[in-house]
C-alpha cells in the first residue's frame, strides 16, 4: 500500500479496498493499535476453550481481549459473564499479575506479550470437621451428587 500525506489530508493509494479500511480504522485510533495478548486459562474453564491452557487475541484493552475470547469460543461466555454482560463477581482478571480492579478495570491497556490471567474466586470451607457431609452420610440424608 502506498500512503502519500499531503498538507490537509491523506491520500491512500491501494491494492485492495481492505487496506483502505485498515488505513481508515487506524486514522481514526491511530494510538489504538491491537496487539497480541496471551490468556492464561484456569483449568476449569478449558472444557469450554478447546482445552488450550491459553489463548492468543489481538487488542488493545482487556475487553477487548475478553471479546476477543469470547469470539473465538462462546461457550465460555456463560461462565465469564452474566446475562446483563457483565464480568462475574467471581472472575478475577491480571495483567502481567496486576489485579485490574487496580487498575483501569477493563479498560486497562495491553500491549504486544502482555499476560492476561482469569483466576477465579474460590471461597468456603468448613470450621470444623464435624460439619462436613461425608458422602455416605449425604445419600442417607437424600442428597444427590
Amino acid at each position: 500500500m502506498i500512503v502519500a500525506l499531503l498538507h490537509f489530508g491523506v491520500r491512500v493509494a491501494s491494492a485492495s479496498p481492505a487496506d483502505s479500511l485498515n488505513l481508515h480504522a487506524w486514522l481514526e485510533h491511530p494510538l489504538e493499535s491491537k496487539t497480541m495478548s496471551k490468556i492464561h486459562i484456569p483449568t476449569p474453564l478449558r472444557q469450554y476453550v478447546g482445552k488450550q491452557s491459553t489463548v492468543d487475541v489481538k487488542a488493545s484493552t482487556v475487553a477487548e481481549a475478553m471479546d476477543a475470547l469470547v469470539a473465538q469460543h462462546p461457550e465460555v461466555r456463560r461462565h465469564l459473564y452474566t446475562e446483563e454482560g457483565k464480568l462475574r463477581a467471581f472472575v478475577n482478571l491480571y495483567v502481567n499479575d496486576e489485579d485490574i480492579r487496580y487498575l483501569q478495570k477493563e479498560a486497562t491497556a495491553v500491549k504486544e506479550g502482555d499476560n492476561i490471567s482469569i483466576v477465579p474466586s474460590i471461597a468456603g470451607g468448613a470450621e470444623n470437621a464435624a460439619s462436613v457431609v461425608i458422602p455416605s452420610e449425604a445419600e442417607d440424608a437424600g442428597f444427590c451428587w
